[in-house]
């Protein structure tokens, strides 16, 4: 959309005017080399204990997580991470009928969850007697299918009062509608200094999911927002990246290759004001041109630099799908996998040595909202993965102010009280 440079300018302004009554130099960097964020979370069993997360962003790597010795076979309420619609002037967009969440992509927990483990040939089980003696081979996707049929038929007996049921390790966090339908994402590829591909010594294997399911196919839109904020003081910036693959993206009329997709959001503020949100949107990685190494994922970096005269915060957004209530447009079905967000303190000068804005899309403090969107789905920004924000340029230059001359001169002053004269 097209704003004319009068009242962009009258825009920036205004804006600038509130940042210098609101800005304040002494914040606290969030995201910084000496201090950690940390999470409660359990990666092993259902005791709580105190974990380092060396991603400087809470949970960035998705590790941290409590599967409740194997009932939670999503994480649907991720630490450090909230789930929420999309919204739009029309209203909030539908809820997803599938689950999101957390999920492992060990091969042994992803077919526990994915696949039947019955011997071939073997029909599943629908009534208790054929249950209990199958129960012990059954996969968790097995036991999510008997449910289903033991629900469908209506029987009077409650499935928690069979004897093979055991709630301790059978009562599972989601249902098998919520089960992944699509192919192992896996995780991304981790390369040394020298671009060689290595393994993952920690061997990290989860990843967040978005699934995004409608019972019409039209989609939704659906998001997760870091409870983390990267706090930047003045001349310091800040490198952050993601890893995201997408999966299946569809919508009624057939797949999603243009309009539709993941994105990144990066919401920040200037000295508490609120600023319209950078994105890159409609990510969908099946669609670039990616070296098999990769296994389908993509790395996306953002170069931040703060503002010069004020504290600025940013937080991490992650998202699939856009609009909401009626403004359906931009709905999609299907999966997003997003994994390692990760962040680092760098200098302005490290900054300025990293983005060549002829290069790398680069947006500064008083963009208009629309210039702050990225499309992915643009056959210029199809590859692209590399962005920046520069909250410094475009601020107004300060030139020293000489007062004229008054012709006034400086001395002493008197003043008489009661008779007596004070200088």
């Amino acid at each position: 959309m097209a704003t004319s440079f009068k009242n962009r300018k009258s825009k920036f302004l205004a804006l600038l005017m509130a940042l210098m009554m609101t800005s304040s130099f002494t914040a606290l960097a969030a995201c910084n080399d000496s201090e950690d964020s940390s999470s409660t979370d359990s990666t092993t069993d259902d005791s709580t204990v105190t974990e380092t997360d060396d991603s400087h962003i809470n949970n960035g790597s998705f590790e941290f997580v409590n599967w409740n010795s194997g009932k939670n076979l999503i994480v649907t309420s991720p630490t450090g991470w909230s789930r929420s619609t999309n919204s739009a002037t029309s209203g909030t967009a539908v809820s997803s009928k599938s689950a999101s969440g957390i999920i492992n992509t060990d091969a042994d927990a992803w077919d526990n969850l994915t696949q039947s483990s019955l011997p071939a040939g073997t029909t599943a089980p629908t009534t208790a007697d054929e249950a209990k003696e199958l129960w012990s081979s059954m996969s968790a996707y097995d036991k999510l299918q008997f449910y289903k049929a033991w629900d469908d038929a209506d029987y009077e007996e409650k499935i928690e009062d069979q004897e093979f049921y055991d709630a301790s390790k059978d009562k599972f966090n989601v249902d098998i509608d919520d089960v992944p339908t699509v192919a192992n994402p896996g995780v991304h590829p981790i390369f040394d200094e020298n671009g060689t591909l290595i393994e993952d010594e920690e061997g990290d294997t989860n990843v967040l999911m978005i699934h995004n399911a409608y019972t019409n196919g039209v989609g939704t839109a659906q998001k997760y927002t870091s409870s983390s904020t990267i706090t930047l003081q003045s001349g310091t910036s800040a490198k952050v990246s993601i890893w995201v693959k997408t999966s299946d993206l569809t919508y009624p009329n057939g797949l999603a290759i243009t309009d539709r997709g993941a994105y990144i959001g990066i919401t920040h503020t200037v000295g508490g004001k609120t600023l319209d949100q950078m994105q890159v949107k409609n990510i969908n990685t099946e669609l670039m041109d990616l070296d098999d190494k990769y296994n389908g994922w993509a790395q996306y970096t953002f170069y931040l630099q703060g503002c010069s005269y004020a504290s600025s915060t940013f937080t991490m957004v992650l998202g699939l799908g856009q609009g909401g209530g009626t403004d359906r447009l931009e709905y999609v079905e299907g999966y997003a996998f997003f994994d390692d967000v990760e962040c680092e303190i760098i200098s302005n000068e490290d900054y300025n040595t990293a983005v060549n804005p002829n290069i790398i899309p680069e947006v500064a403090l008083g963009a208009e909202a629309d210039e702050k969107i990225f499309r992915a789905d643009e056959s210029g920004n199809r590859n692209k993965t590399t962005y920046a924000l520069n909250l410094t340029k475009g601020t107004t230059s300060f030139a020293d102010f000489t007062l004229p001359d008054l012709a006034s001169s400086i001395g002493l002053t008197e003043q008489k009280k009661n008779g007596t004269v004070y200088v």
